[in-house]
């Protein structure tokens, strides 16, 4: 995959696109108060630079956050010191035994070094299972499939001290998202360029469903968290371990 998330990525994305991560860890939350669960561990995979662990960890729950990021970490842990953050690949790590499992910002759409694949995916769902206590929660969003004509455009947003431009192409035949981006951030009295290529994997939304019923979830689907709509095929999954 190349460079991923790398310093100057990972400083973009806390400082201007944090607000998924926000909105989807409060309807986490509320979701768990409802449960009558108060306290436990949550298992944050592509825990990114911890904008939903400090969330959670100020509401009383402890924290593991999963990443293959260093820099992102490095945010992660300035942002919620309590918390335990690993460097690991999330299709990789044990799940421990937890009261809710969060994957926020397509993060199971990524692989290191490969892009993932839906038996990777349901491995996953899997352990995610084993790990959960009874009525146990998992929220995550993932890009889906279309019989639409495949994604292709191009996005650009500034900062105060940085300028990101983004370059989507879908490869329908290989079910696999591409994203080529350019950066610019300013370091002292110039701006820094870099590059990053990441490549996502599209997921049948049905197969997903199914993957989690294997697994022992009931699922619901939804267009966003809360007031907070997802993106174009993209689709966030509520699901809940169906074992006592």
């Amino acid at each position: 995959m190349g460079s991923f998330y790398c310093e100057d990525l990972a400083y973009i994305h806390d400082s201007g696109f944090a607000k998924l991560s926000g909105c989807a860890g409060a309807q986490v939350l509320t979701a768990l108060d409802a449960a009558g669960i108060k306290s436990g561990l949550i298992v944050d995979l592509g825990c990114g630079s911890g904008v939903w662990a400090a969330m959670a960890c100020s509401a009383g729950f402890s924290v593991l956050g999963i990443d293959v990021s260093e820099p992102m970490l490095r945010l992660a842990r300035s942002a919620a010191p309590s918390a335990d953050f690993r460097l690991a690949s999330l299709h990789k790590t044990e799940i421990p035994h937890c009261v809710a499992v969060t994957a926020f910002g397509e993060a199971l759409c990524y692989g290191s070094p490969e892009a993932p694949t839906p038996s990777m995916l349901g491995d996953l769902f899997g352990r995610v299972a084993s790990g959960l206590a009874g009525g146990g929660l998992f929220v995550f969003d993932v890009l889906v499939r279309s019989d639409g004509p495949p994604l292709r455009y191009s996005s650009w947003s500034t900062g105060p001290d940085y300028a990101v431009l983004v370059d989507v192409c879908e490869n329908a035949d290989e079910c696999a998202l591409h994203r080529d981006i350019t950066l610019f951030r300013e370091i002292g009295a110039r701006y820094r360029r870099s590059e990053e290529h990441h490549v996502l994997s599209i997921f049948d939304a049905r197969g997903v469903l199914s993957l989690l019923s294997s697994a022992g979830f009931e699922t619901e689907s939804s267009a966003g968290y809360g007031d907070y709509k997802l993106g174009d095929r993209r689709t966030a999954f509520f699901a809940r371990t169906t074992r006592g």
